[in-house]
């Protein structure tokens, strides 16, 4: 009798095979959804998710149902585990960086998994179970799949799946026209203080806020669309107009002088991005050299490392370095290998007679910086063979090419420390060895016991203290040339502590109260000709490169520049604070705002066509 049932229920779940696998499909989505809604403020409801999923769950059940058997046995398990796969890696972005994967990503893909650990696996259970139930429902849904009527596949199957392809595909298409039928407006891009669906939807900016506008299938389908281009094309004419006009109307186009300005001019600069290295971490105890050249410098105490794409470091590196913001959307790498850039402070230096060369152990082919640094104005882009480095991990070896890195009279300099990432495990002990006794001793003294208790915090001590080795052999080589005395030392971080896979720690660590003000970071400039201050003006890594420009008395148009002079009377606003603009339109003034504005809307847009249409290669032609 056991069995008998047993039998019918498979008969019953093969015969419904294709209704299951629709509601699978929409399950998928409304699980993810739900169980993200509250880590983005996000609500349920709306229909325009809905009626996108359902269209892409009609699609692709249609396209099941066009199939023979034993072809579709195979594709529905196919299309639910490649989705679930895709909520997942959506989760894990979301606990790295705050924001929801994108086709843009797979960019970085290859040189981010390279540092790759199993701890950055950080998924909510509600989903794992959610995705698990979908995994096996789909499994034994195709094991005991048949056709009622026996055969193995039918033209009357053929006009059930296109009849229902047809009317997902419309559904679908009627939703996305409705969106890219509304003009932006990009002066005022707000409805009743908020920035419009319609306006996200067709530039999908705010990647957390589309996904959950489009559901987990249009999104994707969006993204790759935008990415790639298959969406809207760019009208360059117009850009150039646009962009033009504002370049002319910009006060920046008139940059004044200001008392800062000159300041450094003819000196040396060492430009130093320092990986992963935390405001927690800045301290006495454990980075005494770095802490006290950060007490004798220009200190910009509110600074922010803004991310628009989820190579981290390389989002800082080229943002710092060019002062353009990548576009969140996506930008292949051979754009940024072959686009002009104006702007670049390795350009501006060698324009004024500097030497500029880069320095970083990584091998040149992680994200192309071989190729990218000459392209940005570098003369040439030296990793751990040139170096002399015998381990590319340790940043205390980075010293061993002094001589080069000092070479020309005078010298812009770039430096990428290492030894800052992660993952703070095991897999890194050649770096967290070497301190782990000392870090133990310092963090005894001044962690909070909720840090002590995490063996992360600890290990990454230790990587920031191999860190804080390599400055103070730089400091020392300084003094023992003489160059201490006419070179300026300029340090920035790429990103928050990202590598502690306990993000909650880290905001109580920094008080911060998001995943945007968690993005607050070290940046501070450091030469025996200027007096120690602390500045709290807000600041972002758009900033970093027209305030060099002023400093070093640089020759550019400031209005390139989407960041502004920290110096300057004004911000990019138009206000005297300062701003930050995430990557989702949110800002920080001071105050922040997580409803973006017209103005931080307009700032994004801007930015991101300066580097879409490779503006700065228009003016050349010009």
């Amino acid at each position: 009798m056991k069995s008998t049932k047993i039998e019918k229920l498979k008969n019953l779940i093969g015969k419904l095979a294709l209704p299951l696998f629709f509601v699978i499909l929409v399950m998928l989505d409304l699980a993810f959804r739900y169980f993200y809604q509250t880590a983005e403020s996000l609500e349920m409801n709306g229909t325009a998710p809905l009626l996108f999923t359902l269209g892409w769950a009609a699609l692709l059940t249609g396209i099941a149902c066009a199939l023979p058997v034993k072809a579709r046995k195979i594709y529905m398990p196919v299309v639910v585990i490649f989705n679930v796969l895709i909520c997942l890696t959506h989760g894990v972005m979301h606990h790295l960086f705050g924001n929801f994967f994108a086709i843009s990503d797979l960019y970085y893909a290859g040189d981010g998994a390279k540092f790759f650990s199993i701890t950055y696996l950080v998924i909510r259970k509600g989903l794992l179970a959610a995705c698990a139930a979908a995994v096996i429902g789909i499994i034994l849904i195709s094991a005991w799949h048949h056709n009622p009527e026996g055969k193995k596949w039918s033209a009357k199957q053929l006009g059930i799946g296109l009849l229902a392809m047809a009317v997902g595909l419309g559904g679908i298409t009627i939703q996305h026209r409705g969106y890219m039928s509304e003009v932006k407006d990009t002066m005022s891009w707000t409805v009743n203080g908020s920035v419009s669906d319609a306006d996200v939807y067709q530039d999908m900016s705010d990647v957390n806020r589309s996904l959950h506008l489009c559901g987990i299938y249009q999104y994707l389908w969006r993204s790759f669309s935008v990415t790639t281009g298959l969406g809207d094309s760019l009208q360059n004419a117009e850009n150039y107009k646009e962009l033009d006009e504002y370049m002319a109307s910009s006060p920046k186009a008139n940059h004044e002088v200001n008392e800062m300005s000159g300041a450094l001019e003819g000196e040396n600069c060492i430009f130093v991005l320092l990986e992963s290295i935390d405001t927690w971490m800045l301290t006495e105890e454990y980075m005494p050299n770095l802490y006290a050249l950060q007490q004798k410098s220009v200190d910009f105490t509110d600074h922010y490392s803004t991310l628009y794409i989820s190579a981290a470091t390389f989002n800082t590196e080229f943002i710092a370095n060019t002062g353009q913001i990548p576009p969140s959307a996506g930008l292949d790498t051979k754009s940024y290998q072959n686009s002009d850039f104006s702007t670049s402070l390795a350009k501006l230096f060698s324009a004024k007679g500097y030497k500029a060369k880069s320095f970083h152990s990584a091998d040149p082919s992680i994200y192309n910086r071989g190729k990218i640094h000459l392209n940005l104005g570098y003369e040439s882009y030296n990793y751990w063979p040139n170096i002399g480095m015998d381990d590319y991990e340790l940043d205390s070896q980075l010293t061993r090419g002094f001589a080069k890195m000092t070479e020309g009279d005078p010298f812009f300099t770039f430096i990428l420390t290492y030894s800052g990432h992660g993952p703070y495990t095991e897999e890194l002990a050649g770096i967290s060895d070497r301190h782990i006794d000392a870090a133990r001793d310092a963090a005894a003294k001044i962690a909070p016991a909720e840090a002590l208790q995490d063996s992360e915090y600890t290990l990454a001590i230790a990587h920031a203290m191999e860190t804080d080795e390599f400055v103070g052999n730089l400091v020392a080589e300084l003094e023992a040339s003489g160059l201490d005395k006419n070179t300026a030392l300029v340090f920035f971080t790429d990103h928050y502590g990202k590598y502690m896979t306990d993000t909650n720690l880290v905001m109580k660590l920094k008080g911060a109260e998001n995943m945007d003000l968690i993005c607050r970071t070290p940046f501070f400039i450091y030469s025996p000709k200027l007096e120690a201050q602390k500045i709290s003006r807000v600041t972002s890594t758009a900033d970093i490169a027209p305030t060099m420009a002023n400093l070093f008395g640089l020759d550019v148009n400031y209005a390139w520049y989407p960041g502004c002079d920290a110096f300057a009377p004004y911000d990019s606003f138009g206000g005297t604070t300062g701003v930050a603009v995430f990557r989702s339109g949110a800002y920080y003034n001071g105050t922040y705002s997580d409803t973006p504005s017209a103005e931080s809307i307009r700032w994004l847009d801007i930015a991101w066509k300066l580097m879409k249409c490779n503006y700065f290669a228009h003016l050349e032609k010009e």
